[in-house]
């Protein structure tokens, strides 16, 4: 099966308009070309360069899209614009790329997907670690890095610094009540730096526990329809509340979530989600700054760590998130079936090609070409992100001086981003061993 998608890559520059950053193209630059994943050595190159890239340094960022163009096509139809294959208003279009010629992406939208693909990697991969325990697993580390990755996660918070006065949300709306979590907390707090304090958040997480305990036992517990209906007001039904009770300091607050909201907080997903958060609050404090860092500090870490039923739900509500998460941005991508066409292959199929009519000159040429393409950049990746998790992880460089992210083969486990590093890493660790006396 195939897999291609039109990139613009060229010349990229970052301009401004209406004092918000955006990566422009001009028309006069664009020369689009289809970028084909035909081999783990094209899925490996550009999810390396998306995972080492620091999407606040601007050189890298131009680097990145003179080798691929932007992550979402924003050569849309006015009449009917798309993001991600999803259709989208004309409003919201026009602040995803104002300019009237050429194309263009916020800045804040390429650094939040870039942190979502990093963050679902490196949870990822801790919780791959969780599972292992291989050789010099640290089990502290390990769930301390596993729990800061999910709160990540679940909140993509990324947006905050850089949004425009009147937001244009990145964070689609999932099919799923944990795939929406993140798009129901953005639209209802408006993104705003308050919604993401320590005081907001526990006082969420507390009263997110009360609503989904009582919304989850009404559900389960509505009465059987009677036999025989005289009218459809004799069938039980269950009305969600109408507002959210937060109290963060003094005050009470009356939060408005949207309808879906209170229906997903009496699934199951939310009755375990409700737990794990309030649990979670019990042991620490955790706050995001304006650029989305995570702020988490233990209030007592070690009866967390001795929680291994909670260390062990982050793991399982993680895997989850993950996958809904990857299955909201890939739902769109179509399927395609073509008659074969050699002219089609690139070079490395089609030197397979002419192996096979070597091999079996008897045989007829495939009448049929399988392919399926995704409609942005932004899909390609995460549908290579799902095929990747299993046998990559991500890190962070162990050598003091860098702490640069690194893309790893998981069967081939690294401490450091390069060999100099190591080397310097491995010294490192010898000078500060405590050295074994002899008594000869």
């Amino acid at each position: 099966m195939k897999h291609y998608v039109k990139i613009y890559p060229g010349k990229y520059e970052i301009k401004t308009s209406s004092d918000s950053a955006y990566i422009y193209q001009a028309a006069s630059d664009n020369n689009p070309r289809y970028y084909r994943f035909d081999t783990p050595g094209d899925r490996e190159e550009i999810m390396r360069a998306i995972l080492e890239l620091n999407p606040d340094n601007e050189k890298e960022i131009l680097d990145f899209h003179r080798s691929y163009g932007l992550l979402v096509n924003t050569l849309n139809d006015p009449e009917k614009p798309t993001y991600c294959g999803r259709l989208i208003s004309p409003e919201t279009n026009l602040l995803i790329s104002p300019f009237t010629s050429g194309i263009a992406l916020q800045k804040y939208f390429f650094k939040f997907f870039v942190e979502l693909l990093k963050n679902i990697f490196s949870l990822s991969t801790e919780i791959s670690l969780y599972h292992q325990k291989g050789d010099g697993y640290d089990e502290e580390q390990n769930a301390t890095k596993m729990l800061g990755n999910f709160l990540t996660l679940l909140f993509q918070p990324y947006i905050i610094k850089d949004a425009p006065k009147i937001i244009a949300n990145p964070i689609i709306d999932g099919p799923t009540p944990l795939s929406r979590f993140a798009f129901h907390y953005h639209n209802a707090f408006q993104s705003s730096p308050g919604a993401f304090s320590s005081n907001m958040l526990r006082s969420f997480a507390s009263a997110f526990s009360k609503l989904a305990t009582e919304n989850y036992k009404a559900i389960k517990n509505i009465p059987a329809a009677p036999p025989e209906l005289k009218d459809e007001s004799d069938i039980p039904t269950f009305s969600p509340p109408k507002h959210f009770k937060i109290n963060p300091l003094v005050v009470e607050v009356h939060i408005e979530f949207s309808d879906t909201f209170y229906d997903d907080t009496a699934t199951f997903d939310y009755s375990n989600l409700s737990y794990l958060l309030y649990s979670i609050c019990q042991y620490c404090n955790f706050s995001f700054d304006k650029d989305g860092t995570l702020n988490l500090s233990f209030t007592n870490k070690d009866a967390f760590l001795s929680n291994a039923i909670l260390i062990k739900l982050i793991s399982v509500i993680g895997k989850n998130l993950i996958m809904e998460t990857i299955n909201t941005y890939t739902e769109s991508i179509h399927f395609e079936l073509k008659l074969f066409d050699e002219d089609e292959l690139s070079s490395g199929e089609y030197e397979k090609y002419k192996a096979s009519l070597q091999k079996n000159s008897h045989n007829c040429p495939k009448e049929y070409l399988f392919t399926y393409q995704s409609s942005c950049l932004l899909q390609s990746l995460f549908l290579i992100t799902a095929e990747m998790l299993n046998e990559y992880g991500v890190s962070t460089c162990k050598y003091p001086d860098c702490k640069k992210p690194f893309f790893y083969k998981l069967a081939r486990p690294k401490s450091c981003c390069c060999h100099k590093h190591t080397d310097n890493y491995s010294k490192l660790k010898k000078r500060n061993s405590p050295k074994l006396h002899s008594n000869f």
